[in-house]
């Protein structure tokens, strides 16, 4: 009988392949019912199971192909992308990747972007907790060392933007020719803010390693003040530096 290890290795083998390997062929008992119906229920089983993940994690994508379209191309990508381990918390990511030529085919050009979106959503989630900069530690620095400081994104804090306007596409709504901007933050439970292009353009400043007397430079139409309280409000940031310059 060959070892656990190397029988999961061959049903992986045979879940990409169709071909039913020799190990795992003998390790099936041959009375009752047929080893290919024994394999087959493991092998449904498994496919239900990495189906309903997608759909979890990108139910607006699967809304937007429909029923039977979305369990196509959750099959298609199923059997080219087996999870070689057994937490599934971060399989999936390269399905927008995967369906964009099928939206493109489908009318859908935006869907892509869409499923990347429901992505950063379900990476935010998965972020570890981490504990973010506050206004009784932004008070500790003079005025001369805050506007020098570099700040980072918290662990959690995803940034998104589409040629697309995702934002009504995920509203439910008619989408006009606008592009779209957002950042997921999370205290709780990810929360996704609709951003303008300059507020966007500052995080990404901000996530390089810019400091905050650059922004204005670049951005000199950001409210700047604004901006910081909106990121202290929902735990975006946190400091570089171990302890003020």
């Amino acid at each position: 009988m060959p070892a656990l290890r190397e029988l999961q290795q061959a049903y992986l083998q045979y879940c990409e392949s169709g071909n039913l390997p020799e190990e795992l062929s003998s390790s099936i008992d041959p009375s009752g019912i047929s080893q290919q119906v024994r394999i087959d229920i493991y092998q449904h089983t498994t496919f239900v199971t990495l189906k309903n993940v997608l759909e979890n994690a990108y139910p607006k994508t699967a809304a937007l192909l429909g029923e039977e379209l979305f369990q196509n191309c959750a099959g298609a990508f199923i059997n080219s992308n087996i999870p070689q381990v057994s937490l599934l918390d971060n399989w999936g990511d390269s399905f927008p990747e995967f369906i964009g030529d099928i939206g493109q085919s489908h009318a859908i050009p935006y869907l892509q972007d869409v499923a990347q979106l429901e992505w950063l959503l379900h990476i935010a989630y998965l972020a570890p907790d981490y504990k973010p900069l506050d206004g009784a530690e932004l008070a500790q620095y003079s005025p001369e060392q805050l506007v020098e400081q570099t700040f980072t994104l918290c662990p959690a804090i995803q940034l998104f933007q589409s040629d697309y306007d995702v934002k009504s596409i995920i509203a439910d709504e008619e989408p006009t020719v606008r592009k779209a901007y957002a950042v997921i933050t999370r205290v709780l439970a990810p929360e996704l803010h609709w951003v303008k292009a300059d507020e966007h353009k500052a995080l990404e400043m901000l996530n390089s390693g810019s400091s905050l007397a650059k922004i204005p430079q670049q951005l000199p139409n950001l409210d700047i003040q604004n901006f910081l309280i909106f990121l202290l409000k929902n735990g975006a940031l946190k400091s570089n530096m171990a302890e003020k310059s």
